[in-house]
Parts: C-alpha cells; structure tokens; sequence
C-alpha cells in the first residue's frame, strides 16, 4: 500500500465503501480499451486521417475518460465525426457506436463468462486478487458495501452474480439503459442526501479517474486500485501515475493486504 496523502483517523469515521467493479473487482472485461481503441480508430480512419494522429488521440482520450460511463465515450466519437465531416448526410449516433462496441466486447466477455460455466476457469481467475476476501470481511464488520459502475446495469448485475459477488452489496448501480447519466453521480448523491452519510462517512475503491476525483470533489476518502488486470493484480505504472493525477489518497495493486488498508482507514 503506498500512502500518497496522510489521512487524520481522527476525521474519518467510515461506515461505507463505493467500489467501482471493471478493473477493481472483475477483469471479465479486461482488454476492454484495446477494443475501444481498434474501434474509434477504424471509425476515424474512415473519415481520411492518418492512422497515427488518430491512433494517439483515440489512446489518449480513453485513457482521459476511464471510469465515465460508455456512452459518454461513444459521444466523444461522434462528435470527432462531425468535426471531420463537412457535410454529413445524417446526424451521427452515438448510440449505435455504443451498440457495436458493446458487441464486439460482449464477445469476448461471453467466451469467459463460457469457461466459468463450464468450470474450465473458476471465477476468481477473472478477479483482482483478494477482492472477494475483501468484500466478505467488510461484510462481516457491517458496513454499508455499494457497487458503481458505467458499464450497463443489466451486464453488471449478471457479471457479479457469475462471480459471485452480488449477493455482498448493498445496493449496484449500472449505466441506465438510454439515458445519459453517470451512475457514479447517482450513487454518491443518494448516499448523501438520501442515506444522510456524511463524506467523512465515505471511502471509495477505483481504478478509473472519475470515482476519484469525484471522491475527492466531496471531501470522502480514495484508495487508487492501480491493478494489472493480466496478473489481477501488483501495480500498473500507467494506472498509478493516472490515479495519482486524480488525487487518489493511497494506491493498491489489489487486495492481498487488506489488514493494512482497514487499519490505515480505522476500519479495524
């Protein structure tokens, strides 16, 4: 555990987790910016660019925007094509792009979710290491456990039961079908207005941006979860440097130690 931001135990009294679940929780869906980044690259090639301007804006973009929901990213893509397209024939629709970027994602999610299935992988072979272990001692000492994601709620309710991990939440929050609206704000917000958590109250898991900066934007406590999701876990350079950026108050690589992260937030 690397300590970035010395936190007074005497300021924090945590009574509930947030985690975010692609890359924190589940690797199911590990590869998923390479799918992305094929995928922008083909739709903007089309349009004349050369594939190397293309290429570095596509990367840098992605990994700008992980952790927002998808169709935010497909948005982003559409708004490229207007910009290129002089004269377009048709308005661009983002959610198409999201449609087909889902298929093609779904497809290799399918294969894994298929080999837990068929018992040829077990389903912590697509899980940051300790996480599980983890989830179930915070259940133990009864906190409030929360699950938000921008991936569609539908696929995330059927991927944390396949890991089995539904039953230790709470409450999941997924990206709303057709609407445009960001399910790690949902979250925070009825925490604090509806659940009458104060910030203090709050710690947030994530390996994306957003959960962390939006952790930090209400004062609640960040651990950066800076996994390698081919090793499920030990630390990604280019996840802890973007972490760091965000603000996180602490990185992980995953959840082996996690008698010193709940000391550290005097949990234990």
């Amino acid at each position: 555990m690397e300590i970035l931001i010395p936190v007074d135990s005497k300021k924090i009294s945590i009574k509930a987790a947030v985690f975010d679940f692609d890359g924190t929780i589940s690797t199911l869906r590990s590869g998923w910016e390479q799918i992305m980044k094929n995928f922008m690259i083909e739709v903007l090639m089309n349009k004349g660019l050369p594939f190397e301007e293309v290429a570095k804006e596509v990367e840098e973009y992605i990994n700008y925007s992980t952790g927002i929901q998808t169709i935010f990213q497909m948005q982003w893509l559409a708004e490229r094509v207007r910009q290129i397209e002089t004269a377009p024939k048709e308005m661009v629709n983002p959610w198409e792009y999201k449609d087909e970027y889902n298929r093609r994602l779904k497809a290799v999610v399918n294969r894994r979710i298929e080999s837990i299935l068929k018992k040829d992988k077990r389903p912590e072979d697509y899980m940051v290491k300790g996480s599980k272990d983890f989830l179930n001692y915070l259940k133990k000492l009864n906190l409030q456990i929360y699950l938000a994601s921008g991936t569609d709620f539908q696929d995330v309710i059927e991927e944390t039961k396949i890991l089995g991990v539904y039953d230790f939440f709470d409450e999941i929050v997924g990206a709303p079908p057709n609407k445009m609206m960001s399910s790690k704000d949902i979250l925070i917000n009825k925490l604090l207005n509806e659940k009458h958590l104060d910030a203090r109250n709050i710690v947030i898991f994530g390996d994306g941006k957003v959960e962390i900066e939006l952790g930090r934007k209400i004062g609640a406590l960040t651990i950066g979860v800076a996994s390698r999701e081919d090793e499920l876990g030990g630390i990604d350079f280019i996840k802890r440097e973007r972490l760091i950026k965000a603000g996180a108050h602490a990185i992980i690589g995953d959840f082996l130690e996690k008698e010193q992260v709940l000391k550290w937030i005097g949990i234990i």
